[in-house]
């Protein structure tokens, strides 16, 4: 690991993250997350890319709704870890 101070820190270039996917998504089906949160109007739901992963997570929005949270990276499994909320 290289330490850079004074000027040198300043004017070094800094890489550029890659923010693109690896995944391939021409080979992945399309999910139905619009269908579950849909079905679910009490969670807010949505989809992350990390690392070239997908993981989909679903929060409460109401004060003691259970489960407060679920993240899992297989959308068919969300719907029946939310439905005894229901």
């Amino acid at each position: 690991m290289e330490i850079l101070s004074g000027s040198d820190a300043a004017t070094r270039p800094v890489p550029a993250r890659n923010t693109t996917s690896t995944a391939r998504p021409a080979l992945l089906p399309p999910d139905n997350l619009g269908a579950l949160q849909a079905d679910f109007p009490r969670y807010r739901i949505w989809r992350e890319d990390i690392c070239g992963r997908v993981c989909y997570i679903a929060r409460s929005l109401e004060r003691g709704l259970r489960p407060h949270t679920v993240v899992t990276a297989d959308l068919a499994e969300m719907r029946p870890a939310l439905e005894p909320s229901q």
